[in-house]
């Protein structure tokens, strides 16, 4: 049998990787990386940090990560073992040896694919012991399963992604000598940087661009895109407060234009209460609230320093906090909404301090038996006869307290100010008008007019310079496959703004649609995305095949000399 057969193909390997090993740059470049992923979980568990934050931070290191130090490891083993060691003339060395070129070219390529394997497993080893460490030892685990799970998928895209590279480097390695090589790559390595730029800009100049439609209705961009992806993220259980929300969606998604228009009206605040009183936050039987006193201010004057009764009669009042607490157990609504209620008072400064910025929603829900018998204002005179006012005067008196002022103002107040009922009103507020958008924007013919072509000559322009943004492919193939953490919810004060873009950072790529039109509509059933990931990982795995086989095939017909 051939001699070059008979050699240990064990003790080639070993060989190479001994190459790879003893290179300055190669230690290097592990103890470096090494270093940084040790730090780097270090400092997102200790410091405590927002989800936001957290999400935003860990992304600049997997940037670094694999796009600078795996990158500049990956392309210098390849131009150590394929390029320096055939102009320096060391390759014939190996060609004297019982090796056939074949097995020589397979080998290096294989010790390469290793050693790529190796440093990205350790690196990954690392990020995760520290981080279960870390988060144990600064008692923060909220973020550790979406942590580790990130980090394993790390692990299998960074090798997806220095096969490519080995590739690549190894092909322009058969045609140009190794400083060309190293200067181009490192060229290209630094465009990673800049690999969210292009979608970056094209978000900034087109979320604010606004669209209007033959109902007379204009939203932005935005808008209409968090209109789409609020349901979809829905779906996926990324939106917060999943139980509660999904139950709320789900009943304005039943109501139709109309109704949507206008929830204030009587038929519909009738089926909101009965949606309400359905999930128990609304008591079955009218609730009676009876308060006396003397006022110190009154409308019309005349009253002022009188003993006044006031008995409300409440066909449907809302449930409260004690209630909530304790009939938490298996209902999965409360659980929900007593969350929203906790976190809103960390955020507000109190929860007494949301309601009172959030007072005008309290009577809409909140309706009274008008008979005069049940609900009444009536003054006392000295005599002990009562004189009755005007009860519609209740909502009045709640909302103007320089007006009305009276001995038991407090009592009044606390009677609507109910957490359960304003966290529930604002919630309500925030999915309606998402759900509204949604309804105009599919229901609706669009105006083709200025703004939509402005909009449209930039996406399609930024959808043609993807198809060739080579470092924008692979920011969004790591992006879709990282996914969100999610769980996205509204700006507290706002009417109805969720932020999708807060877990993103601004040197990625992003996986992104346009908004087309079909039958003169937004199209929401066939979302068009700038960039098809499926199609993309064919592209690029037939592409890393072909320069395998080419570069292979170049090498072993190569004059080395």
């Amino acid at each position: 049998m051939n001699n070059k057969v008979k050699c240990s193909w064990i003790k080639f390997f070993q060989l190479i990787l001994f190459k790879i090993n003893h290179s300055f740059v190669t230690i290097f470049l592990f103890s470096f990386s090494l270093l940084f992923s040790l730090l780097i979980p270090l400092v997102l568990f200790s410091l405590k940090l927002s989800l936001e934050s957290f999400i935003v931070i860990f992304q600049y290191y997997i940037m670094i990560f694999y796009s600078i130090i795996l990158f500049i490891f990956v392309l210098m083993n390849a131009i150590k073992i394929f390029g320096i060691q055939i102009e320096d003339s060391s390759f014939l060395l190996l060609l004297t040896k019982p090796y056939s070129r074949k097995a020589i070219i397979l080998t290096q390529y294989i010790s390469l694919f290793f050693m790529n394997f190796l440093f990205i497993l350790l690196n990954v080893l690392m990020l995760l012991t520290l981080g279960g460490i870390s988060s144990f030892t600064f008692n923060n685990i909220h973020y550790l399963n979406f942590y580790v799970s990130t980090v394993l998928k790390l692990l299998l895209f960074s090798f997806l992604f220095s096969i490519l590279v080995t590739v690549g480097v190894v092909t322009l390695l058969a045609f140009i000598r190794s400083q060309n090589v190293f200067l181009i790559f490192i060229i290209f390595c630094s465009l990673f940087l800049l690999g969210g730029l292009p979608y970056s800009l094209t978000k900034v100049k087109t979320d604010n661009i606004i669209l209007s439609f033959k109902n007379n209705e204009s939203y932005s961009v935005r808008q209409i895109k968090n209109s789409i992806l609020f349901r979809e993220n829905l779906q996926k259980n990324l939106i917060k407060y999943p139980y509660l929300t999904s139950s709320i969606f789900n009943f304005y998604s039943k109501l139709d234009s109309f109704e949507l228009n206008d929830i204030n009206s009587t038929a519909v605040i009738a089926k909101r209460i009965a949606f309400f009183k359905g999930l128990g936050l609304i008591e079955k039987t009218p609730v009676v609230k009876t308060f006396e006193g003397k006022t110190r201010g009154w409308k019309p004057v005349e009253y002022e320093g009188k003993t006044i009764i006031i008995q409300i009669t409440f066909n449907s009042y809302f449930k409260d906090l004690n209630f909530l607490k304790s009939n938490l157990n298996s209902n999965k609504i409360f659980q929900d909404l007593l969350k929203i209620i906790n976190d809103y008072n960390d955020e507000c400064k109190g929860i007494d301090e949301f309601m009172i910025v959030q007072k005008s929603k309290a009577p809409t829900l909140l309706t009274y038996d008008e008979d005069i018998n049940n609900t009444f204002i009536k003054i006392k005179d000295q005599q002990g006869s009562q004189q009755l006012l005007d009860s519609s005067k209740i909502k009045d008196i709640f909302f103007s307290n320089y007006q009305y002022k009276f001995d038991f103002r407090d009592e009044f107040n606390k009677m609507f100010y109910n957490p359960v009922y304003y966290v529930i009103r604002t919630v309500e507020d925030y999915i309606c008008n998402q759900v509204l958008i949604y309804n105009n924007i599919t229901n609706y013919d669009l105006s083709f007019n200025k703004n939509y072509n402005q909009y449209l000559d930039t996406v399609n322009t930024y959808q043609m310079l993807n198809k060739i943004n080579i470092i924008e492919h692979w920011n969004q193939l790591w992006t879709y496959f990282m996914g969100y953490y999610g769980d996205f919810w509204f700006d507290i004060y706002s009417l109805s703004n969720i932020d999708f873009d807060n877990q993103k950072n601004n040197l990625f790529s992003y996986h992104d649609f346009k908004l087309n039109s079909f039958n003169n509509k937004i199209n929401t059933n066939e979302i068009e995305y700038f960039q098809n990931i499926s199609v993309t990982i064919y592209v690029y795995i037939v592409i890393s095949v072909i320069l395998f086989f080419s570069s292979y095939v170049m090498f072993l017909k190569k004059n080395i000399s």
